[in-house]
């Protein structure tokens, strides 16, 4: 069997439904459209933590699920065989024309072990920062030598992938992430009172106790000022903890785990959203997410989140870790709602143009058929 237009799409990525983050929204979305194109596409991903079948069908699109960290942890040479021969059936069975490989864990080691010389062409997508150092024969650097285009979510991540392989530079491109535009209609901002956003997972890289510093001053000089952190994860209590101990833990709401589809009524209940995050974003869809929904953006700049985040056109980005300059552009929005609303327009527009679902599906959809008409 073939899809309508001829095309077989194997799409290996490290987690996948029911796993929800960025990689994995954007996944399905990606699968959904291309379906409507005609691809017929089977996934390659891992069980993970969850106790998830083998095999199952979801949307119309096969899932294999592998224990692919397990085995390697284990150093099981026998469980690595076994894997691999399940692997290589599975490509022999599905005869892909292209594959797409998300590279963020042990699955790209099957991959690579899996194809054959005379295999389908491949991409390689690059959607985290790359380690600062590694080897010539390091699994990373075999994978971006191995493959026939190297995309990245930003420039900053592309930048880390020349650097861990310079002979990619021409074959290598970035594909900025994309989302559709939400079905429900951005209200105006709230200012009576202002209400900020925080919106992700609660852990140490993304910075929330940042925030929550800032926000306890910015509270001096708007003392009606509101804070939703919106999310979970193993830093809650801390953060909970860190707004007791600053006297401000009545203007700060804890929401716990939001969906995506909660995500657009969440937004539309705040003056502006802030992304402090002190890892190196490799993207942040947070702060799409928020422009879609009219919200001007405070971000850190770090990463390739200076690519989403335009200083003083979609938002206004400050240096990480630095609540007092946090607090200071959360202020200077506040103080002029005008400059607040203009800024949520922008973003808006720069969102639609730059980082919607249609250019992103569309971008992937010629590069597949590129690589296969250049391997023909």
């Amino acid at each position: 069997m073939t899809g309508e237009n001829g095309m077989r799409l194997l799409y290996w990525t490290e987690l996948f439904w029911p796993y929800i983050g960025g990689v994995e929204v954007l996944s399905a979305k990606l699968l959904k459209e291309l379906r409507e194109r005609g691809y017929e596409i089977a996934v390659v991903t891992a069980h993970a933590e969850m106790d998830l079948p083998d095999f199952e069908v979801r949307d119309g699109v096969p899932i294999h699920r592998f224990p692919f960290r397990q085995v390697l942890e284990a150093r099981d040479p026998l469980g690595m065989l076994r894997m691999g021969k399940a692997v290589t059936r599975l490509r022999a069975e599905f005869r892909p024309t292209i594959t797409h490989v998300n590279f963020a864990g042990p699955s790209g080691y099957f991959h690579m072990a899996s194809a054959s010389r005379e295999a389908e062409p491949w991409i390689l997508a690059i959607r985290s920062p790359l380690p600062r150092e590694y080897s010539d024969d390091s699994l990373i650097t075999r994978l971006l030598r191995g493959a026939d285009w190297v995309t990245a979510n930003s420039g900053a991540v592309l930048a880390d992938a020349h650097r861990a392989a310079p002979d990619i530079v021409g074959r290598s491109s970035v594909v900025y992430n994309g989302l559709d535009t939400p079905v429900l209609e951005p209200t105006p901002l709230p200012f009576d009172p202002p209400r900020l956003l925080c919106l992700g997972r609660l852990k140490h890289d993304k910075g929330f106790d940042t925030a929550v510093h800032a926000f306890a001053l910015l509270r001096e000089t708007f003392p009606e000022a509101q804070l939703t952190v919106a999310g979970d994860g193993p830093e809650r209590a801390a953060l909970e903890s860190l707004a007791r101990s600053l006297g401000i833990e009545d203007a700060v709401e804890f929401t716990g785990w939001v969906s995506p589809e909660d995500v657009p009524a969440e937004l539309n209940r705040s003056s502006a959203v802030v992304i402090p995050s002190r890892w190196e974003e490799p993207f942040c869809l947070v702060a799409v997410e928020a422009a879609l929904m009219r919200r001007p953006v405070v971000a850190t700049r770090v990463g390739g989140l200076v690519e989403v985040v335009a200083h003083q056109e979609s938002g206004l980005t400050v240096p990480k870790e630095d609540p007092a300059a946090m607090a200071g552009a959360l202020e200077r929005l506040l103080r002029s709602p005008d400059q607040a609303r203009s800024l949520g327009e922008q973003g808006h527009m720069r969102a639609t143009e730059r980082f919607s679902l249609d250019r992103y599906v569309a971008e992937y959809d010629a590069m597949y058929r590129r690589l296969i008409r250049r391997a023909a």
